[in-house]
């Protein structure tokens, strides 16, 4: 069954610690039953950067958070206004601190369920079954509606006007769900639209579009949509977003193809978990499914994430000249094919990012690691921790093909720095390119010194 965040198994560091107003992302210092003394940073040899960190966050606990926190140019740039939900609160929920995939606590194999957002005074009540495009057609742009407890059934597709906010009552059980209705950008113009405290499951047109879907194969693709403390689940695709949007604090779990997808330029994706996405035996002739796949991405940032138990070939995965965009502290384990993937793009950092167990049932050898630069180019991967994986930590795959060509595309990689259990790897199918593979920390299995990450829906 579901797990919920105001389970005793989420141990919280303190009370809605806020993130700090720079975007780097704090952690959250172990809790007393998790560990007594700080841990010790083998890159340093001083206590751990996430303890230390820890500390800075009690100190900052209960101060509001600045709206810096906002996408590139904010949730809401088109309009000027300022999201209701980008600043980033979070309860210090920490996962990881253990080499121990088994460990539920540390890595959670059953979706966890978000709290709800607190919803604003007003709004226009919409009684359970009701016909909610009818509310949304009679009603000027920029309106809240106010979903109550129970089903709103579908098929359809709804198709809300710029500034539109969706709140339901909470998701999952005696919640708000929308069965078989999907939540759709009519054009480009349909920007800021939020959706909060929903869940969403049944959606499918035929394997296309998302059930949250403001991108539409980045074809006139609505910007600025905010997405958070929902569970998205059992659709062909759970969410596709365009630019400057926020997707926080949501879970995706068990849909079909995959969790989500878009991006486009500047999207933050905080603090999600997709779990059991890209099932076995879905329709897939284009090699699109994943937990989760973005491609034509920039600028985007993947901060706290979960990724586990998506089928081959990745957990989360970047496609078609992604390039500029950030995974930090993110956890990607027990996938079937890698843990993280850059496939042709370029100039993207991975740091401080834990990939686990991935590997375990792909037909391709380049696949079988935790992170993979695959014809891609001056990436680098930093301060990551990578253990019993199918192969190596992480892996360079050098190919020549028509859209990653020559040396320019498959070069100038950086690995270093990073806590492995088996050494990187470099794969050269049909050429021959300069990578920079320096030092990194190399012990056997459990002698990784893991550290706690805040993590997962922290609300």
């Amino acid at each position: 069954m579901p797990l919920s965040n105001s389970s005793s198994a989420f141990p919280e560091a303190g009370p809605n610690i806020p993130e700090a107003s720079s975007g780097a992302l704090f952690r959250a210092p172990a809790p007393p039953s998790v560990a007594s003394a700080p841990p010790v940073d083998r890159r340093h040899g001083k206590t751990s950067r996430s303890w230390r960190r820890g500390q800075l966050l009690l100190a900052l606990s209960g101060v509001a958070l600045a709206t810096a926190m906002l996408p590139t140019g904010g949730a809401s740039a088109a309009t000027g206004t300022t999201s209701t939900t980008a600043a980033a609160h979070h309860s210090g929920i920490l996962r990881g601190g253990t080499t121990n995939l088994n460990n539920t606590n540390a890595y959670p194999n059953k979706p966890i369920i978000p709290g709800p957002v607190r919803i604003p005074a007003g709004g226009v009540p919409i009684p359970a079954g009701a016909n909610i495009q009818s509310y949304i057609d009679s009603h000027p742009a920029g309106t809240q509606f106010n979903l109550a407890a129970g089903t709103y059934n579908g098929p359809g597709v709804l198709l809300p006007k710029a500034g539109d906010k969706f709140y339901g009552v909470k998701a999952g059980s005696g919640g708000t769900l929308l069965s078989g209705l999907g939540i759709h950008r009519p054009n480009g113009s349909a920007t800021n639209v939020e959706v909060h405290n929903i869940s969403i499951t049944g959606y499918s047109d035929g394997g296309k579009n998302g059930a949250i879907d403001s991108d539409i194969h980045e074809s006139d693709p609505a910007s600025g949509w905010v997405i958070s403390n929902s569970e998205i689940y059992g659709n062909y695709l759970g969410a596709s977003v365009g630019s400057n949007s926020l997707v926080e604090n949501n879970t995706f779990h068990d849909n079909s193809c995959k969790g989500a997808a878009g991006g486009m330029t500047g999207t933050i994706w905080r603090y999600n978990q997709f779990l059991h996405n890209n099932l076995p035996g879905v329709s897939d002739p284009s090699g699109d499914c994943a937990g989760i796949k973005v491609t034509v991405e920039t600028n985007n940032q993947f901060i706290g994430n979960l990724i586990s138990a998506s089928g081959h070939p990745s957990g989360g995965w970047m496609d078609v000249s992604c390039h500029g965009n950030t995974f930090t502290d993110n956890i990607s384990w027990n996938n079937n094919g890698s843990g993280f993937t850059d496939e042709t793009g370029y100039n993207n950092t991975f740091t401080n990012n834990i990939a686990a167990g991935n590997g375990i049932n792909t037909p391709d050898p380049w696949r079988r690691t935790g992170i993979v630069f695959q014809s891609a180019a001056n990436d680098t991967a930093t301060g990551n921790y990578a253990w019993r994986n199918n192969g190596p930590g992480i892996t360079i795959f050098e190919q020549d093909r028509h859209d990653a060509p020559g040396q320019a595309r498959n070069s100038n990689n950086t690995v270093q720095g990073n806590y492995l259990d088996i050494a990187p790897a470099v794969i050269k199918v049909n050429i021959d390119a300069p990578q920079h593979v320096g030092a990194n920390s190399l012990s056997h299995g459990n002698g990784i010194q893991v550290p706690q990450i805040i993590a997962g829906p922290q609300m």
